[in-house]
C-alpha cells in the first residue's frame, strides 16, 4: 500500500509539473500574440497568494522558499506591482537562474541582477499612482526549489504618506481581492509581535475564504516573542485555518550566551530545537515545513480539480491551434504571396 501511494504521489507531483509547464507555454504564445499583454485564457492553474501587511516578513518568507535573496529592497514602498513568480525544479541542472519573458531576459544567474530589474520595474509605477494592476512575470529555474506558482503582492498598509494618494490603502485591497478568489491558496503572513486580531492577512482571508479551507497562516518573527506565546499563537482556536499555522525564523537568531555576555547567531532549526516548547505534538515550524505543505497542498487542489483542468488545457490548445490557423489563413505560403505580404 505504502508503495502504491509513493507512487500516486510521484505522478501527482508530475502532473503538477506538467500542468505549469503547459501554462507556461500557452501564457508565452499568448503573450506574444497579444504584444505583451495579459490573456484571460481558460487555463487558470491554482497559485499561492502571498499576503500580509508591510514590514510583516512577506519577502523573507518568499526569499527562504526559493533559497535565493532576489526581492528588491527599501524604505519606501517597493512592491508596487503584482509579481507572478513560478519556480520550476531542474533536478539534473547545477545552475540557478531567472527569466523575465516579458522582456526577453534570458538565463539571468546573477539574482542581485533580478533584484535591481524587479525593483525598476516596480519603482516604473508613479509614486502620485503607487500600484499597478499589471504583473511582472518571473521564472525561476532551479534544482533546490519545488514546483509552484506564487504570487507576491504589495502589502497592505495602515496610514498613507503626504506623498501618496488617499484611496492608496483601497487600491491595494482592491487589488489583492481580485487575486484572492478561487482556486487560488491564500498564503496569510503575519508577524508574531501583532496580534492576529489585527492582522490585515487574514482579514482578507476571511472576506474570501470564510470557512478558513485554503488559507495558511504563516507567523514570521517567531524569535520576537516569548516561545511560549509563540506556540500558544501556532496552535489557537480564535482564528482557526483548515490548513494551520506555521512558524518560521528566515533570518539568524541573535541570542546571548548563558555563560559569556557575547551573542551567538542561531540557525532558525537551531533556534526551534533549543525551545521543547515548539516540538509539541500538532506545532508547525520551519522553512521547510512550509515548502512541503505548499507543494502538498497545490498538489491536492490539483487532483481535486483535474478534470475542469484537463478540459481547460483541451480549450486552450484548441484556441492556439485556431489562432495560428486565423493568422496564417491555413494555407501554403507562395514566394509571390511572401513576397506581396512583406511589401505590405
Amino acid at each position: 500500500a505504502r508503495r502504491d501511494g509513493g507512487t500516486d504521489e510521484n505522478a501527482l507531483m508530475e502532473l503538477t509539473k506538467k500542468l505549469l509547464e503547459i501554462q507556461t507555454i500557452l501564457k508565452t504564445v499568448s503573450d506574444e500574440d497579444s504584444g505583451g499583454k495579459s490573456s484571460s485564457g481558460a487555463l487558470k492553474l491554482p497559485s499561492i497568494v502571498v499576503i500580509g501587511s508591510q514590514s510583516s516578513g512577506k519577502s523573507s518568507v518568499l526569499e527562504a522558499i526559493v533559497g535565493q535573496e532576489f526581492l528588491p529592497k527599501g524604505t519606501n514602498m517597493v512592491t508596487r506591482r503584482p509579481i507572478e513568480l513560478t519556480l520550476i525544479n531542474t533536478p539534473d541542472a547545477v545552475e540557478e537562474y531567472g527569466e523575465f519573458p516579458q522582456l526577453g531576459l534570458d538565463r539571468i544567474r546573477d539574482f542581485s541582477r533580478i533584484q535591481r530589474t524587479l525593483y525598476d520595474l516596480n519603482m516604473s509605477v508613479p509614486e502620485t499612482e503607487c500600484v499597478s494592476d499589471k504583473p511582472i512575470e518571473l521564472r525561476i529555474y532551479s534544482p533546490h526549489v519545488p514546483d509552484l506558482r506564487l504570487v507576491d503582492l504589495p502589502g497592505y498598509i495602515q496610514v498613507v504618506n503626504r506623498k501618496q494618494p488617499p484611496v492608496l490603502k483601497q487600491k491595494i485591497r482592491d487589488l489583492c481581492e481580485t487575486y484572492l478568489k478561487q482556486p487560488n491558496i491564500i498564503l496569510a503572513v503575519c508577524a508574531a509581535d501583532v496580534d492576529l486580531a489585527n492582522s490585515e492577512a487574514l482579514k482578507a482571508s476571511r472576506r474570501n475564504d470564510p470557512l478558513g479551507m485554503r488559507t495558511i497562516g504563516v507567523i514570521t518573527k517567531v524569535d520576537t516573542t516569548e516561545p511560549d506565546a509563540a506556540v500558544h499563537m501556532l496552535t489557537q482556536n480564535d482564528y482557526p485555518l483548515h490548513l494551520g499555522y506555521i512558524g518560521v525564523v528566515c533570518k539568524p537568531v541573535q541570542e546571548k550566551a548563558r555563560i559569556t555576555s557575547h551573542a551567538v547567531m542561531l540557525s532558525e532549526a537551531q533556534y526551534f530545537n533549543k525551545h521543547p516548547g515548539f516540538q509539541q505534538p500538532g506545532v508547525q515550524i520551519g522553512v521547510g515545513t512550509l515548502r512541503r505543505k505548499l507543494v502538498r497542498v497545490l498538489e491536492e487542489s490539483m487532483r481535486q480539480n483535474l478534470s475542469t483542468l484537463v478540459d481547460a488545457v483541451r480549450s486552450e490548445l484548441e484556441e492556439t491551434r485556431y489562432q495560428i490557423k486565423v493568422q496564417y489563413n491555413d494555407e501554403r505560403v507562395s514566394p509571390e504571396s511572401y513576397m506581396a505580404e512583406s511589401l505590405d
